[in-house]
């Protein structure tokens, strides 16, 4: 007997703990759902009747503190019903039925719970709180629901995108863009988020779905077209601008077809355009990149050769006798006179070259445009002025050089002295001294140079001329 006294208050020193850790574990109730688990766990393992009593009342104290939690929920619906909190890169429609269920599921499931307990359902303080939970609830299905007919009506006015023109121009830059409007993408967005968390969808917003990865390719590819077309056309030479201007118009004509009307983000023949699109802009490209080196390495290395030309010999280390002198010199222009022709003549094939290339420029139709006389003939002046400068350039640098050369003074100081030109001799004629050679035969030695330099410019032929004759 005595035993069985000691094991019963054991049990219920046991008992008292027990009944202590349940009440300070319910004081501060994180959430109803959490303090449901608790107590169905705690159901679970106590079978004595005095703890399931206490078991049983702590469902109203759960049940009031859900009370709270709706006011908490309704709050926050009103607050933030306007522009809800969203993840990132959540679309809008998604996000606020996302934001709307998930405050609806936070006070249905320990609703579901709470039913099943017929006691609490009818106390009277709980049909307070059920009528603030229906009045919830029903608020955020109905925030739901508007959200989503509201999508359902903007579907048909989304999709009217897809009936615009593929490319357009800026009215004000007059810079080509791709025509796609974002608001397919908005909805493609939008029907693939809300298919995922079980929304229905209209077949109409399933359609452009499943249209996804075509009209993204599209849109891809376009874009390079119009990068291709601005890196294309800004890589032509000014000077060459106005002779490639039919060339060009052909090349805008191809990209005018897709923004004409005719073509539309639904057609069946946008492939067929991107690839004539495609081969236009690489004959075209091809005809530039010619063209281009052409002019650069071809005529500009070319004159720029041809104006840095010097037409005399002035050794600056070096004196030398009259002779010597004018043998130099003839035999220096009579070279540069040869490099020259071969550079002037060099510089016309290449021009005549870049004129054919443009005249046998194929379209896209195989056939050739007429070649225009009046660009032609003004890129041959064009060039052949610039040849002109060039051969004149030298031939001012030429006698500048050897006006500095023929009067120089002393120079450089007590540690250098220029170097003397001429070799001449001072010879006793009595009763006078003078100079071998004299000064008139130094200065028509010099008159004779200047003649050389200038008429190596009259020996080369002009552009167009029959060299043959």
């Amino acid at each position: 007997d005595r035993d069985y006294l000691e094991f019963n208050v054991s049990i219920h020193e046991l008992e008292t703990a027990l009944q202590g850790f349940i009440n300070a574990s319910f004081e501060n109730i994180m959430s109803t759902e959490h303090a449901l688990g608790l107590l169905k766990q705690f159901q679970a393992v106590l079978q004595r009747d005095n703890l399931k009593a206490d078991l049983d009342s702590k469902h109203m104290v759960i049940f009031h503190n859900y009370g709270l939690d709706l006011e908490t929920v309704q709050k926050l619906y009103e607050k933030h019903k306007n522009n809800p909190p969203m993840s990132r890169n959540e679309p809008p429609v998604t996000g606020n039925i996302k934001w709307a269920r998930q405050l609806l599921r936070r006070i249905e499931d320990p609703m579901r719970q709470f039913q099943a307990n017929k006691n609490i359902m009818t106390t009277k303080e709980s049909k307070k709180i059920i009528r603030t939970y229906n009045k919830v609830a029903r608020a955020l299905i109905e925030f739901e629901t508007l959200w989503h007919y509201a999508w359902t009506k903007s579907i048909d006015s989304a999709k009217a995108g897809l009936n615009a023109t593929l490319i357009i121009r800026h009215p004000e830059n007059d810079k080509l863009y791709v025509n796609f409007d974002r608001e397919i993408m908005q909805l493609i967005r939008e029907t693939k988020c809300l298919q995922r968390i079980g929304v229905e969808v209209p077949d109409s917003a399933k359609m452009v779905l499943l249209q996804e990865a075509k009209f993204k390719t599209y849109y891809n590819e376009l874009s390079f077209v119009l990068k291709e077309y601005d890196r294309v056309v800004q890589g032509v030479i000014p000077v060459l601008r106005p002779l490639l201007r039919r060339q060009l118009d052909d090349l805008e004509s191809q990209l005018h077809l897709g923004m004409d009307g005719n073509l539309t983000w639904t057609s069946m023949s946008i492939d067929s355009y991107l690839t004539r699109v495609h081969q236009s802009l690489m004959r075209f490209g091809d005809l530039v990149n010619k063209s281009n080196d052409i002019c650069e390495n071809r005529v500009d290395a070319a004159v720029r050769e041809v104006g840095k030309t010097l037409l005399v010999d002035l050794p600056t280390d070096e004196t030398v006798t009259l002779e010597q002198f004018v043998m130099m010199q003839d035999k220096l222009i009579k070279s540069q006179q040869e490099w020259m022709d071969q550079k002037n003549y060099a510089v016309e094939n290449a021009v005549n070259d870049l004129l054919n290339q443009v005249k046998t420029y194929i379209l896209d139709d195989s056939s050739t445009l007429p070649e225009d006389r009046e660009q032609s003939d003004r890129i041959r002046d064009h060039y052949s002025r610039l040849m002109y400068r060039a051969i004149l350039n030298a031939t001012k640098t030429s006698m500048i050089a050897l006006k500095k050369r023929m009067g120089s003074r002393s120079s450089g100081g007590f540690l250098f002295v220029e170097r003397p030109f001429f070799d001449v001799d001072v010879e006793l004629a009595i009763p006078m001294v003078a100079m071998n050679p004299s000064l008139d035969e130094i200065q028509d030695a010099i008159d004779r140079t200047a003649l050389f330099i200038l008429k190596c410019s009259k020996k080369l032929y002009a552009w167009g001329t029959d060299r043959q004759i």
